[in-house]
Protein backbone atom coordinates (compact mmCIF):
# COMPACT_ATOMS: atom_id res chain seq x y z
CA UNK A 1 0.00 0.00 0.00
CA UNK A 2 1.46 3.33 -1.16
CA UNK A 3 1.89 6.64 1.84
CA UNK A 4 2.56 10.05 1.57
CA UNK A 5 5.14 11.29 3.67
CA UNK A 6 4.56 12.96 6.77
CA UNK A 7 5.27 16.76 5.00
CA UNK A 8 2.88 15.64 1.71
CA UNK A 9 0.19 14.52 4.55
CA UNK A 10 0.88 17.68 6.82
CA UNK A 11 -0.12 19.54 3.48
CA UNK A 12 -2.99 18.25 2.35
CA UNK A 13 -4.21 18.20 5.64
CA UNK A 14 -3.74 22.46 5.56
CA UNK A 15 -5.94 22.27 2.61
CA UNK A 16 -8.80 20.65 3.79
CA UNK A 17 -8.60 22.93 6.40
CA UNK A 18 -9.17 26.07 4.12
CA UNK A 19 -11.63 27.20 2.12
CA UNK A 20 -11.56 23.99 -0.12
CA UNK A 21 -12.03 21.66 2.36
CA UNK A 22 -15.75 21.60 2.80
CA UNK A 23 -16.16 20.29 -1.42
CA UNK A 24 -13.43 17.84 -0.67
CA UNK A 25 -15.23 16.43 2.40
CA UNK A 26 -18.43 16.19 1.13
CA UNK A 27 -16.38 14.58 -1.52
CA UNK A 28 -14.29 12.22 1.01
CA UNK A 29 -17.73 11.38 2.46
CA UNK A 30 -19.91 10.04 -0.28
CA UNK A 31 -17.43 7.25 -0.54
CA UNK A 32 -16.05 6.87 2.55
CA UNK A 33 -17.60 6.69 6.22
CA UNK A 34 -17.27 9.70 7.95
CA UNK A 35 -14.12 10.13 9.98
CA UNK A 36 -12.14 8.01 8.03
CA UNK A 37 -10.04 10.62 6.32
CA UNK A 38 -9.21 12.60 9.30
CA UNK A 39 -7.82 9.39 11.35
CA UNK A 40 -5.94 8.52 8.34
CA UNK A 41 -4.40 12.00 7.85
CA UNK A 42 -4.04 12.72 12.04
CA UNK A 43 -1.81 9.63 12.16
CA UNK A 44 0.08 11.16 9.24
CA UNK A 45 -0.79 8.38 6.74
CA UNK A 46 -2.94 9.20 3.72
CA UNK A 47 -3.86 6.20 1.44
CA UNK A 48 -3.30 6.65 -1.84
CA UNK A 49 -6.05 5.65 -3.92
CA UNK A 50 -6.24 4.95 -7.59
CA UNK A 51 -6.52 7.97 -10.12
CA UNK A 52 -9.77 7.01 -10.80
CA UNK A 53 -11.16 7.46 -7.69
CA UNK A 54 -9.27 11.06 -7.17
CA UNK A 55 -10.67 11.79 -10.71
CA UNK A 56 -14.12 11.38 -9.81
CA UNK A 57 -13.52 12.78 -6.54
CA UNK A 58 -11.84 16.54 -8.35
CA UNK A 59 -14.46 16.50 -10.46
CA UNK A 60 -17.15 16.76 -7.77
CA UNK A 61 -15.22 19.80 -6.23
CA UNK A 62 -14.41 21.84 -9.66
CA UNK A 63 -18.09 20.63 -11.44
CA UNK A 64 -20.40 23.48 -11.72
CA UNK A 65 -24.13 22.27 -12.27
CA UNK A 66 -25.86 22.29 -15.13
CA UNK A 67 -23.18 24.09 -17.31
CA UNK A 68 -22.63 20.95 -19.25
CA UNK A 69 -25.54 18.52 -19.01
CA UNK A 70 -28.06 18.54 -22.24
CA UNK A 71 -30.18 16.48 -20.15
CA UNK A 72 -31.91 16.58 -16.49
CA UNK A 73 -34.47 14.98 -14.30
CA UNK A 74 -38.05 16.81 -14.10
CA UNK A 75 -36.46 17.94 -10.39
CA UNK A 76 -33.72 19.79 -11.78
CA UNK A 77 -35.27 21.12 -14.51
CA UNK A 78 -35.83 24.44 -12.47
CA UNK A 79 -32.40 25.19 -12.31
CA UNK A 80 -31.23 24.10 -15.36
CA UNK A 81 -33.57 25.95 -17.39
CA UNK A 82 -32.11 28.87 -15.57
CA UNK A 83 -28.32 28.01 -15.23
CA UNK A 84 -27.60 26.25 -18.92
CA UNK A 85 -27.82 30.02 -19.93
CA UNK A 86 -24.56 31.20 -17.99
CA UNK A 87 -25.79 33.47 -15.40
CA UNK A 88 -23.85 35.68 -13.90
CA UNK A 89 -23.74 33.91 -10.85
CA UNK A 90 -22.52 30.85 -12.79
CA UNK A 91 -19.87 33.17 -14.46
CA UNK A 92 -18.58 34.13 -10.74
CA UNK A 93 -18.85 30.71 -10.14
CA UNK A 94 -16.13 29.87 -12.98
CA UNK A 95 -13.91 32.32 -12.02
CA UNK A 96 -14.10 30.63 -8.27
CA UNK A 97 -13.80 27.33 -9.66
CA UNK A 98 -10.48 27.92 -11.98
CA UNK A 99 -8.87 29.76 -8.74
CA UNK A 100 -9.67 26.37 -7.01
CA UNK A 101 -7.94 24.08 -9.57
CA UNK A 102 -4.87 26.39 -9.15
CA UNK A 103 -5.36 25.94 -5.77
CA UNK A 104 -5.78 22.27 -6.24
CA UNK A 105 -2.60 21.74 -8.35
CA UNK A 106 -0.41 22.90 -6.08
CA UNK A 107 -1.39 20.30 -3.00
CA UNK A 108 0.38 17.31 -4.50
CA UNK A 109 1.85 16.27 -7.98
CA UNK A 110 -0.55 13.49 -8.74
CA UNK A 111 -3.33 16.52 -8.45
CA UNK A 112 -1.69 18.32 -10.81
CA UNK A 113 -1.07 15.50 -13.64
CA UNK A 114 -5.34 14.31 -12.65
CA UNK A 115 -6.52 17.73 -13.22
CA UNK A 116 -4.80 18.74 -16.16
CA UNK A 117 -5.71 15.60 -17.49
CA UNK A 118 -9.23 17.04 -16.85
CA UNK A 119 -8.77 19.98 -18.75
CA UNK A 120 -10.75 23.14 -18.58
CA UNK A 121 -14.35 22.23 -19.73
CA UNK A 122 -15.77 25.52 -19.85
CA UNK A 123 -14.37 28.17 -21.94
CA UNK A 124 -16.10 31.77 -22.13
CA UNK A 125 -14.51 33.79 -24.76
CA UNK A 126 -15.46 37.22 -26.17
CA UNK A 127 -14.62 38.28 -29.72
CA UNK A 128 -11.24 39.97 -29.71
CA UNK A 129 -8.08 39.63 -31.98
CA UNK A 130 -6.34 36.62 -31.52
CA UNK A 131 -8.20 32.88 -30.94
CA UNK A 132 -8.35 30.99 -27.34
CA UNK A 133 -6.57 27.90 -27.05
CA UNK A 134 -9.24 25.42 -26.98
CA UNK A 135 -7.73 22.61 -24.13
CA UNK A 136 -8.29 18.85 -23.61
CA UNK A 137 -11.50 18.11 -21.99
CA UNK A 138 -13.41 21.34 -23.22
CA UNK A 139 -16.99 20.66 -23.05
CA UNK A 140 -18.52 23.71 -23.45
CA UNK A 141 -17.88 27.02 -25.76
CA UNK A 142 -19.19 30.39 -25.10
CA UNK A 143 -19.08 32.96 -27.28
CA UNK A 144 -19.57 36.43 -25.94
CA UNK A 145 -20.05 40.01 -26.73
CA UNK A 146 -20.99 39.82 -30.92
CA UNK A 147 -20.97 43.05 -32.29
CA UNK A 148 -21.51 45.10 -35.50
CA UNK A 149 -17.88 45.21 -36.72
CA UNK A 150 -18.01 42.58 -39.94
CA UNK A 151 -14.15 41.72 -38.46
CA UNK A 152 -15.75 39.57 -36.11
CA UNK A 153 -17.58 37.18 -38.95
CA UNK A 154 -14.08 36.02 -40.21
CA UNK A 155 -13.33 35.50 -35.96
CA UNK A 156 -15.95 33.54 -35.40
CA UNK A 157 -15.39 31.29 -38.74
CA UNK A 158 -11.96 30.42 -37.95
CA UNK A 159 -12.51 29.82 -33.97
CA UNK A 160 -15.27 27.36 -34.71
CA UNK A 161 -13.27 26.12 -37.69
CA UNK A 162 -10.56 24.83 -35.62
CA UNK A 163 -12.78 22.66 -33.47
CA UNK A 164 -12.54 20.25 -37.11
CA UNK A 165 -9.07 20.26 -37.52
CA UNK A 166 -7.59 16.97 -37.73
CA UNK A 167 -6.00 16.07 -34.01
CA UNK A 168 -2.43 16.67 -35.43
CA UNK A 169 -2.99 20.29 -36.35
CA UNK A 170 -4.79 21.35 -32.43
CA UNK A 171 -2.64 22.93 -30.18
CA UNK A 172 -4.22 19.79 -28.06
CA UNK A 173 -6.51 17.04 -28.29
CA UNK A 174 -10.34 17.62 -28.14
CA UNK A 175 -12.40 15.36 -27.59
CA UNK A 176 -15.63 17.69 -28.71
CA UNK A 177 -17.46 20.33 -27.82
CA UNK A 178 -21.28 19.42 -26.98
CA UNK A 179 -22.29 22.70 -25.84
CA UNK A 180 -22.08 25.65 -27.37
CA UNK A 181 -23.52 29.33 -26.66
CA UNK A 182 -23.38 32.32 -28.58
CA UNK A 183 -24.33 35.43 -27.32
CA UNK A 184 -24.50 38.88 -28.71
CA UNK A 185 -25.89 42.38 -29.28
CA UNK A 186 -26.20 41.78 -33.31
CA UNK A 187 -25.86 38.49 -34.39
CA UNK A 188 -27.09 39.39 -37.86
CA UNK A 189 -26.73 42.93 -39.87
CA UNK A 190 -26.30 43.57 -43.43
CA UNK A 191 -22.50 43.70 -43.01
CA UNK A 192 -22.22 40.49 -40.60
CA UNK A 193 -24.36 37.16 -40.37
CA UNK A 194 -23.36 35.60 -37.65
CA UNK A 195 -26.42 32.83 -37.56
CA UNK A 196 -24.84 31.82 -40.90
CA UNK A 197 -21.25 31.56 -39.86
CA UNK A 198 -22.33 29.12 -37.33
CA UNK A 199 -24.23 27.08 -39.56
CA UNK A 200 -21.75 26.67 -42.00
CA UNK A 201 -18.54 25.55 -39.59
CA UNK A 202 -21.04 23.07 -38.55
CA UNK A 203 -22.57 21.69 -40.84
CA UNK A 204 -19.87 19.25 -41.42
CA UNK A 205 -19.29 14.84 -40.39
CA UNK A 206 -17.70 15.59 -36.58
CA UNK A 207 -19.98 17.96 -34.83
CA UNK A 208 -20.73 16.74 -31.31
CA UNK A 209 -23.11 19.55 -30.01
CA UNK A 210 -25.62 18.50 -27.89
CA UNK A 211 -26.59 21.95 -26.72
CA UNK A 212 -27.26 24.66 -28.04
CA UNK A 213 -28.03 28.10 -26.40
CA UNK A 214 -28.36 31.25 -28.76
CA UNK A 215 -29.06 34.63 -27.13
CA UNK A 216 -29.46 37.62 -28.62
CA UNK A 217 -32.70 39.78 -27.25
CA UNK A 218 -33.56 41.78 -30.34
CA UNK A 219 -33.00 38.88 -32.87
CA UNK A 220 -35.17 38.29 -35.54
CA UNK A 221 -35.03 34.49 -35.89
CA UNK A 222 -36.76 33.18 -39.68
CA UNK A 223 -37.28 30.23 -41.68
CA UNK A 224 -33.58 30.37 -43.73
CA UNK A 225 -31.63 30.04 -40.14
CA UNK A 226 -34.24 27.56 -38.57
CA UNK A 227 -33.71 25.65 -41.80
CA UNK A 228 -29.88 26.13 -41.32
CA UNK A 229 -30.09 25.08 -37.54
CA UNK A 230 -32.53 22.00 -38.60
CA UNK A 231 -29.57 21.26 -40.62
CA UNK A 232 -26.47 21.56 -38.76
CA UNK A 233 -27.55 20.41 -35.50
CA UNK A 234 -30.13 17.68 -36.02
CA UNK A 235 -28.18 15.66 -33.39
CA UNK A 236 -29.49 18.18 -30.82
CA UNK A 237 -30.55 17.10 -27.02
CA UNK A 238 -31.15 20.24 -25.85
CA UNK A 239 -32.04 23.86 -27.39
CA UNK A 240 -31.98 27.35 -25.89
CA UNK A 241 -33.10 30.84 -27.85
CA UNK A 242 -33.19 33.59 -25.98
CA UNK A 243 -34.87 36.65 -29.38
CA UNK A 244 -37.20 39.10 -29.63
CA UNK A 245 -39.06 37.30 -32.61
CA UNK A 246 -39.38 33.96 -33.96
CA UNK A 247 -41.16 32.30 -36.93
CA UNK A 248 -41.11 29.37 -39.52
CA UNK A 249 -40.57 25.66 -39.43
CA UNK A 250 -38.19 23.73 -37.34
CA UNK A 251 -38.22 20.24 -36.72
CA UNK A 252 -35.23 18.21 -34.01
CA UNK A 253 -36.04 14.76 -33.49
CA UNK A 254 -33.62 14.08 -30.48
CA UNK A 255 -34.29 17.23 -28.81
CA UNK A 256 -35.69 16.82 -25.61
CA UNK A 257 -35.42 19.98 -23.43
CA UNK A 258 -36.32 23.60 -25.19
CA UNK A 259 -36.05 26.61 -23.50
CA UNK A 260 -37.51 29.53 -25.32
CA UNK A 261 -37.67 33.14 -24.01
CA UNK A 262 -39.38 34.80 -27.24
CA UNK A 263 -41.30 38.26 -27.34
CA UNK A 264 -43.09 37.34 -30.72
CA UNK A 265 -43.71 33.39 -31.00
CA UNK A 266 -45.30 31.46 -33.35
CA UNK A 267 -44.76 27.85 -33.19
CA UNK A 268 -46.99 26.89 -36.18
CA UNK A 269 -43.97 24.64 -37.98
CA UNK A 270 -42.15 23.39 -35.02
CA UNK A 271 -42.04 19.43 -34.51
CA UNK A 272 -40.24 17.93 -31.35
CA UNK A 273 -40.97 15.00 -31.33
CA UNK A 274 -39.03 13.68 -28.28
CA UNK A 275 -39.76 17.15 -26.36
CA UNK A 276 -39.89 16.21 -22.68
CA UNK A 277 -38.94 19.14 -20.85
CA UNK A 278 -40.11 22.97 -21.71
CA UNK A 279 -39.53 26.72 -20.74
CA UNK A 280 -41.64 29.20 -21.90
CA UNK A 281 -40.98 33.32 -20.83
CA UNK A 282 -40.17 36.38 -22.64
CA UNK A 283 -36.54 37.87 -23.84
CA UNK A 284 -37.67 41.60 -22.12
CA UNK A 285 -39.09 40.06 -18.67
CA UNK A 286 -41.54 42.82 -18.47
CA UNK A 287 -44.04 41.77 -16.29
CA UNK A 288 -45.95 45.16 -17.39
CA UNK A 289 -47.42 43.21 -20.47
CA UNK A 290 -50.74 41.32 -19.57
CA UNK A 291 -50.56 38.09 -19.00
CA UNK A 292 -51.57 35.32 -21.86
CA UNK A 293 -53.12 32.18 -20.76
CA UNK A 294 -50.87 29.04 -21.82
CA UNK A 295 -52.75 26.35 -24.49
CA UNK A 296 -51.52 23.52 -26.60
CA UNK A 297 -50.60 25.81 -29.30
CA UNK A 298 -47.17 27.34 -27.89
CA UNK A 299 -45.59 23.70 -26.87
CA UNK A 300 -43.84 22.50 -29.56
CA UNK A 301 -44.07 18.73 -28.87
CA UNK A 302 -46.97 16.05 -27.92
CA UNK A 303 -48.28 16.91 -24.32
CA UNK A 304 -48.79 13.20 -23.44
CA UNK A 305 -44.75 12.90 -23.14
CA UNK A 306 -44.11 16.28 -20.91
CA UNK A 307 -42.19 15.39 -17.99
CA UNK A 308 -41.74 19.51 -17.01
CA UNK A 309 -43.43 22.52 -17.80
CA UNK A 310 -42.19 26.20 -16.57
CA UNK A 311 -43.91 29.22 -17.76
CA UNK A 312 -42.47 32.58 -16.61
CA UNK A 313 -44.52 35.33 -15.46
CA UNK A 314 -45.48 36.43 -18.94
CA UNK A 315 -47.95 33.76 -18.85
CA UNK A 316 -50.52 32.21 -16.57
CA UNK A 317 -52.24 28.75 -16.09
CA UNK A 318 -54.98 27.17 -15.17
CA UNK A 319 -55.29 23.72 -14.01
CA UNK A 320 -58.54 22.01 -14.91
CA UNK A 321 -59.41 18.39 -14.98
CA UNK A 322 -58.44 18.34 -18.51
CA UNK A 323 -54.90 19.91 -18.09
CA UNK A 324 -54.44 16.84 -16.28
CA UNK A 325 -55.58 14.55 -19.10
CA UNK A 326 -53.59 16.57 -21.98
CA UNK A 327 -50.30 16.22 -19.62
CA UNK A 328 -50.44 12.86 -18.13
CA UNK A 329 -46.74 12.38 -17.60
CA UNK A 330 -46.01 15.41 -15.94
CA UNK A 331 -43.67 15.37 -12.88
CA UNK A 332 -43.08 18.81 -12.45
CA UNK A 333 -44.98 22.05 -12.91
CA UNK A 334 -43.58 25.49 -12.21
CA UNK A 335 -45.52 29.14 -12.72
CA UNK A 336 -45.57 32.38 -11.67
CA UNK A 337 -49.41 32.35 -10.79
CA UNK A 338 -50.82 29.19 -10.21
CA UNK A 339 -54.70 28.34 -9.71
CA UNK A 340 -55.40 24.64 -9.44
CA UNK A 341 -59.06 24.36 -10.60
CA UNK A 342 -59.06 20.38 -9.68
CA UNK A 343 -57.09 18.08 -8.01
CA UNK A 344 -55.09 15.75 -10.58
CA UNK A 345 -56.03 12.04 -10.36
CA UNK A 346 -54.82 9.97 -7.81
CA UNK A 347 -52.01 7.96 -10.74
CA UNK A 348 -50.98 11.23 -11.73
CA UNK A 349 -47.32 11.50 -11.45
CA UNK A 350 -46.78 15.32 -10.52
CA UNK A 351 -44.34 14.95 -7.45
CA UNK A 352 -42.65 18.83 -8.01
CA UNK A 353 -43.95 22.49 -7.42
CA UNK A 354 -41.83 25.51 -8.53
CA UNK A 355 -42.81 29.03 -8.98
CA UNK A 356 -40.85 31.40 -11.58
CA UNK A 357 -42.08 34.26 -10.10
CA UNK A 358 -39.69 36.45 -7.13
CA UNK A 359 -42.19 37.78 -4.06
CA UNK A 360 -42.95 40.65 -4.65
CA UNK A 361 -42.80 41.70 -8.46
CA UNK A 362 -46.10 41.54 -8.19
CA UNK A 363 -49.45 42.52 -5.96
CA UNK A 364 -50.40 38.65 -5.74
CA UNK A 365 -49.26 36.46 -2.64
CA UNK A 366 -47.33 34.29 -4.01
CA UNK A 367 -46.59 32.53 -1.03
CA UNK A 368 -50.59 31.93 -0.13
CA UNK A 369 -51.00 31.08 -3.37
CA UNK A 370 -48.36 27.98 -3.24
CA UNK A 371 -49.73 26.78 0.26
CA UNK A 372 -53.53 26.66 -1.57
CA UNK A 373 -51.59 25.10 -4.32
CA UNK A 374 -50.96 22.41 -1.70
CA UNK A 375 -53.68 21.95 0.02
CA UNK A 376 -55.02 20.53 -3.41
CA UNK A 377 -51.46 18.75 -5.14
CA UNK A 378 -51.62 16.06 -2.42
CA UNK A 379 -48.77 14.42 -3.93
CA UNK A 380 -46.48 16.56 -4.54
CA UNK A 381 -42.97 16.55 -2.15
CA UNK A 382 -40.66 19.25 -3.35
CA UNK A 383 -41.67 22.91 -3.99
CA UNK A 384 -38.66 25.50 -5.55
CA UNK A 385 -38.98 29.19 -5.03
CA UNK A 386 -36.76 32.18 -6.35
CA UNK A 387 -34.25 33.00 -3.86
CA UNK A 388 -34.58 36.26 -2.46
CA UNK A 389 -31.70 36.63 -0.39
CA UNK A 390 -32.57 39.64 2.11
CA UNK A 391 -34.60 41.43 0.59
CA UNK A 392 -38.14 42.78 2.74
CA UNK A 393 -41.26 41.17 1.70
CA UNK A 394 -44.42 43.22 0.91
CA UNK A 395 -46.31 43.93 4.28
CA UNK A 396 -48.24 40.50 4.77
CA UNK A 397 -46.24 38.20 2.85
CA UNK A 398 -44.27 37.08 5.45
CA UNK A 399 -47.01 36.24 7.40
CA UNK A 400 -47.90 34.06 4.22
CA UNK A 401 -43.88 32.69 3.80
CA UNK A 402 -44.54 31.66 7.55
CA UNK A 403 -47.57 29.75 6.77
CA UNK A 404 -46.48 27.98 3.43
CA UNK A 405 -43.01 26.87 5.64
CA UNK A 406 -45.32 25.11 8.08
CA UNK A 407 -47.78 23.50 5.70
CA UNK A 408 -44.78 21.99 4.23
CA UNK A 409 -43.17 21.09 7.09
CA UNK A 410 -46.63 19.31 8.06
CA UNK A 411 -46.77 17.79 4.42
CA UNK A 412 -43.24 16.59 4.53
CA UNK A 413 -42.77 18.94 1.58
CA UNK A 414 -39.35 19.74 0.67
CA UNK A 415 -38.83 23.67 0.36
CA UNK A 416 -35.47 25.27 -1.74
CA UNK A 417 -35.18 28.02 -3.11
CA UNK A 418 -32.93 28.66 -6.67
CA UNK A 419 -31.96 31.39 -9.35
CA UNK A 420 -34.85 33.32 -10.45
Amino acid sequence: MSRHTRSESSTIKNRLSDGVSGQLQRAYHKLWPSGQVSRLLESGIVVVYPPEIWTKILHYVTNIPYMYEDLCEPQEFFQFAINHRATSAQVDQLRAVLHQRWYLKRVCKGWKEILEKMGRPWIRTRVRNHLPVIPAGTRRLDICGVGKDPKQKNWISRLLSSLFLPQSRRSASLDGVTTLAVEGTVLTTEDIHVQDVILDAFDREGNQVRSLIYEENSAFIGDLFLAGLESSFSQLTSLTIRAYWVKGELTLQHVESVVLHVDVLDLTGWTFPSLKHYCLGSAQSDESNPLQAFDISLLPGPSLNLRSLLLYPQYELDTSMLFWQMFPALEFLGVAQINVDSSPPDNHPLRHLGSSSRPGRRQRDVYEQLAIALERLPHVVTLITPYIGNESLPEGMEVSRIRLSQTCEIRGVTWTMGNA
